[in-house]
């Protein structure tokens, strides 16, 4: 095909010279001289697939996908530029073998990369770029039931604030592996989960409000990492984390840390502040080979043989 221009909303850029832009249109992509298209107007679309034939493309989007999402049949990396913000809704889904980048929001449109309902991030990788001159960081949110999927989601430092994320309502971080860069920052909200995410937390900082939980997610902290619990009901459950691993901080804000339900070797020897003593799994429901760092305060019933390896910690071997 020889598209006219790289304009998504010209008709006779299109075969047949229809714009697709109902929830219920499929734009396909195959093979092109022109391989960056770009939406000069606000899409919403059902549907966008590269074909098995199809160029490696540049999409720069701004719309909404409401069907299946983006599906690429094609053996070439794919790159969509979600910038001027992308929302996938009902149970849209990014696909795989693709790249998305947000670089940040230009006033006064654009910044925010949005998941909702049911919708799902796949397996794709999402490069959140922080703030520069005259760019405010991107945002990415994860709302109602929407899934991190496996995706690999890279949130990196700015100029003065790094990318954010946020997780509401029941979203889940499910099993992607998500890197948080000095300056940038992941909030979970309200009963939000990190599942049974991988979180590296490379200087950033991750907090956990309300009900949300860590649930069997591995953490990694380094550079100064930070991870923080803030008004969690505890009367319900204690917060969780699968396992901590690395250097870095914890707050607790005056609470307990159930962690150790993932089965994940790991030292820790970094800080954990302000709170109650960390619960450990029963020694009868370790993993074999396992280690559980936990508070210098009394032992939990049932944790036997503690070493001690530093001022503020407790190892117990399995």
């Amino acid at each position: 095909m020889s598209p006219a221009t790289n304009d998504w909303n010209t008709a006779t850029n299109w075969t047949p010279e229809t714009v697709p832009d109902e929830p219920t249109d499929v734009a396909t992509f195959d093979v092109s001289n022109i391989t960056t298209v770009s939406m000069s107007n606000y899409v919403t679309i059902g549907a966008i697939v590269f074909d098995a034939n199809a160029n490696g493309y540049n999409i720069i989007a701004h719309g909404a996908l409401e069907g299946m999402g983006v599906v690429n049949d094609s053996a070439v990396t794919q790159n969509v530029d979600s910038s001027a913000n992308l929302s996938f809704t009902g149970r849209a889904s990014a696909g795989a073998n693709i790249v998305y980048t947000n670089n940040g929001e230009t006033p006064p449109d654009g910044y925010a990369t949005v998941f909702e309902d049911e919708s799902s991030a796949g397996s794709a990788t999402f490069v959140n770029k922080g703030d520069s001159s005259g760019v405010f960081a991107a945002y990415m949110i994860f709302e109602g039931h929407a899934s991190a999927g496996t995706s690999t989601i890279m949130n990196e430092s700015g100029t003065a604030n790094g990318a954010q994320m946020s997780f509401f309502g029941n979203a889940t971080a499910a099993h992607s592996n998500i890197t948080v860069q000095p300056e940038a920052y992941i909030e979970f909200g309200k009963n939000s989960t990190a599942d049974n995410a991988t979180l590296n937390i490379a200087g950033g900082t991750v907090q956990f409000d309300q009900d949300a939980n860590g649930g069997k997610a591995s953490v990694v902290l380094s550079d100064g990492g930070a991870v923080t619990f803030d008004g969690h009901n505890v009367e319900v459950s204690p917060p969780t984390l699968g396992s901590l691993e690395g250097e870095g901080t914890v707050d607790l804000s005056g609470q307990a840390l159930a962690i150790g339900s993932n089965g994940v070797n790991g030292t820790f020897s970094g800080v954990i502040s302000d709170g109650g003593p960390l619960l450990a799994l029963p020694v009868d429901a370790w993993p074999s080979g396992a280690r559980w760092i936990q508070l210098l305060a009394p032992s939990p019933v049932g944790i036997t043989r503690p070493g001690l390896i530093s001022k503020r910690w407790w190892l117990f071997p399995a």
